[in-house]
């Protein structure tokens, strides 16, 4: 279950000004914990060639546009959104990928 989907557009806004106010390394500490409680899997995702790829500014939600990027921009350790065909994940084929909560 996603914690932010329970969320009130005005409860998420409090949540984003409140995480703009911590220091980089107080952020990354927050986000290790909330991952803790998560259980994770290895997906397979192939990403054509064209797939837009943008990067999400920290405290931007998953709709507020972004500035564009590429599968170079990607490094190890970043957190992905992918939207996939179908929303399938088995065998999936991106559609759209977003890095979220990079630095300005």
């Amino acid at each position: 279950d996603d914690p932010l989907a329970k969320m009130t557009e005005q409860e998420r806004a409090a949540k984003r000004e409140q995480m703009m106010k911590l220091s980089m390394e107080e952020r990354q500490a927050r986000r290790q914990q909330e991952l803790q409680g998560l259980t994770t899997e290895d997906v397979s995702v192939t990403i054509p060639v064209g797939v837009p790829v943008v990067k999400a500014a920290v405290g931007q939600g998953l709709t507020d546009g972004g500035e564009s990027a590429s599968l170079a921009d990607i490094r190890s350790g970043m957190s992905l959104v992918i939207w996939t065909q179908d929303g399938k994940t088995d065998a999936a084929t991106a559609e759209y990928v977003r890095i979220a909560g990079t630095q300005p």
